[in-house]
């Protein structure tokens, strides 16, 4: 090994220089992410609450505003639009 003396521990040092990763890479949301699995898990009870949420909703009137039924049927809302926005940014897998 050709090292001036002194230098022998520079080698072992970790770089300054920060892991560079593009912008998409650091958008692209991992199948396996906990945080992922806990939106769909969230989503699919949604998806069965709803159901029944909105069909009362259909037999007995909407909901008015500023009441408890208005704020879970906005709740719905947002949950299903977070997961739209999400499927965007969710890696992709070749099925086959």
């Amino acid at each position: 090994m050709n090292t001036v003396e002194g230098e022998e521990h520079l080698d072992r040092l970790p770089t300054a220089e920060p892991e560079s990763r593009s912008l998409l890479e650091m958008l692209i949301i991992s199948k396996k992410n906990p945080v992922y699995i806990a939106q769909r898990f969230i989503y699919v009870l949604c998806c069965l609450v709803s159901s029944y949420t909105y069909a009362w909703f259909a037999a007995f009137a909407p909901p008015e505003r500023d009441t408890t039924a208005f704020y879970i049927m906005l709740a719905f809302e947002f949950q299903f639009l977070l997961s739209i926005l999400v499927t965007f940014f969710v890696e992709f897998e070749v099925e086959g």
